[in-house]
């Protein structure tokens, strides 16, 4: 799905939401009747769909918008060990040089509440938070696994912290 139409989607089904919000409050007084009661029940069930699924893709919008402010970019050792995290902007170009920075690490990228967005193996995805993320991410890194981009650099959030850096500690978790 093209930004512009996820975009307009998630304006109207926002729209849907606040409306079966006023709708539900409006007859909540009325629930007595059978009739209405059934009705008020369907609707809170439309209401949280609605809900659910908005809060499902927040992650991929805000990935393809490029406004995920920071996440967190951990290198996995074989016995199951964590580095300390590289911070940095999670944008979909700065998670595919880290995963690519890390070639034969694997990754977890993370944002502030722990939430998973991408593990991997090598660099080949291994878990992702849903299917939408998947794709954008793959978009970013198919042409750094052909060879078709070099690998960029990424602007960590801890100064000092540089791409060369980055391999050395990888290559040392082995």
């Amino acid at each position: 799905m093209e930004k512009e139409n996820y975009v307009n989607l998630r304006e109207v089904l926002e729209e849907i939401d606040g409306r079966l919000i006023e709708v539900t409050n409006d007859f909540s007084d009325l629930d007595d009747v059978a009739d209405f009661e059934e009705l008020l029940v369907e609707m809170e069930n439309v209401q949280y769909s609605l809900t659910t699924w908005l809060e499902n893709h927040q992650t991929f919008e805000q990935s393809v918008n490029n406004e995920i402010d920071t996440v967190y970019g951990y290198v996995i050792g074989k016995s199951g060990e964590r580095a300390e995290p590289f911070v940095f902007t999670g944008t979909m170009e700065n998670i595919a040089n880290f995963i690519m920075g890390q070639e034969c690490n694997r990754i977890e990228i993370k944002d502030y509440f722990g939430e998973l967005y991408v593990s991997t193996l090598g660099t080949f995805i291994n878990k992702v938070c849903n299917e939408n993320y998947r794709q954008a991410l793959l978009t970013e890194l198919l042409p750094h696994q052909n060879g078709e981009i070099e690998i960029g650099e990424i602007p960590y959030m801890e100064e000092g912290t540089t791409y060369e850096e980055l391999s050395e500690m990888g290559m040392q978790m082995k």
